[in-house]
């Protein structure tokens, strides 16, 4: 491996070459990032939690006036 490709944040992949932009397993980084999403949500749904439950109530009610 030379430095350049062990600086880069992009993994190697199984046969040793860094993966071109059309390799790049999308699936694992939307999972990534779904991840990382649903965090930040728990995160804010446990530090407000009152203003959690408003925005639900919101939402149901949005749903129920539309049928």
């Amino acid at each position: 491996m030379t430095p350049a490709e062990a600086a880069s944040p992009v993994p190697p992949s199984a046969n040793g070459f860094i993966p071109s932009v059309g390799e790049i397993d999308v699936a694992r980084v939307e999972g990534r990032i779904e991840r990382s999403l649903l965090k930040k949500v728990q995160g804010l749904i446990e530090d407000y939690p009152d203003e959690a439950v408003e925005v639900v109530r919101g939402w149901m009610a949005e749903d129920y006036y539309r049928h």
